[in-house]
């Protein structure tokens, strides 16, 4: 695992980071603004159809700021998994005529997301000072969180990066999977809004990492501001002993995915 960092294999990534950037965003404007506008539109639509006409979240305080952070987290996910689904295929040139550590060519394309999800935080946190939300030191808990959240998206990209190399149709069911989650994920809605309707569905919920992390950096980022309560209560509902197999998941899931996809790297070459 560790000869990722040796001196080739980080030269190698930083280059087909840098590469990736400036084909995406060189003299391209709408590039740089795209990756903050993506999130924004899509939490504007969803704002006005869930929170102004169906009401979700009525009467939670910051609940706008909630639902944009939760929309941001899942847009890192989502653009991190597709563009690692097919690494595999499109750098097959690559793999056949040079010999590197092969899990660079997808934690570069996790590293391309990353970049935008940072991006998106700091509008996040403009967002939060907006509308009134007091920082403190909690903001220094989603350090762990963005580290729980790379290892879980970096362990189900290589897991779909070494499945899509024989099963091309991969893509389209993970564009529904997606499409589902993002609804079964409390995005749109508090995690507290299940408990009121079915506790079982709770304990269900509760085993989604995603749905743990997302509900973490809002406990962090707002629910500790003195006097908004309403995300304290989704932190606490989380820390049952249910609760604590997302957090086990996040780093299972990297280990498998990370022996998985190299035990199968072998093979790359002759594959594609």
């Amino acid at each position: 695992m560790f000869d990722v960092f040796q001196k080739k294999n980080f030269s190698l990534f930083k280059a087909l980071v840098r590469t990736d950037f400036k084909l995406r965003y060189q003299q391209n404007v709408i590039g740089y603004l795209w990756s903050i506008l993506n999130p924004l539109m899509q939490f504007a639509i969803m704002y006005l159809v869930f929170v102004k006409f169906l009401r979700f979240g009525a009467g939670i305080p910051h609940f706008a700021v909630a639902m944009l952070l939760g929309i941001v987290i899942w847009t890192f996910f989502d653009e991190a998994t597709h563009r690692s689904i097919g690494v595999v295929v499109w750098r097959g040139g690559l793999l056949r005529k040079m010999d590197f550590s092969k899990p660079i060519i997808v934690f570069s394309e996790i590293a391309m997301a990353a970049i935008n999800f940072g991006i998106n935080l700091v509008v996040v946190f403009i967002f939060m000072i907006i509308n009134g939300v007091r920082p403190s030191w909690s903001l220094l808990l989603i350090i762990p969180l963005v580290l729980e959240l790379m290892l879980l998206t970096a362990g189900i990209s290589f897991i779909i990066a070494t499945v899509y190399v024989k099963f091309r149709d991969l893509e389209i069911i993970w564009n529904l999977a997606l499409q589902l989650g993002f609804y079964l994920t409390p995005i749109i809605y508090p995690l507290s809004q299940l408990q009121d309707m079915s506790p079982t569905l709770l304990k269900i919920f509760l085993l989604n990492p995603m749905a743990q992390i997302i509900t973490d950096f809002r406990a962090a980022m707002i629910g500790f501001d003195g006097g908004t309560y309403q995300y304290m209560m989704d932190y606490i509902l989380l820390y049952k002993p249910i609760a604590l197999i997302p957090y086990v998941f996040s780093v299972v899931i990297f280990v498998a995915g990370f022996l998985i996809y190299n035990a199968k790297s072998q093979d790359f070459a002759e594959v594609i």
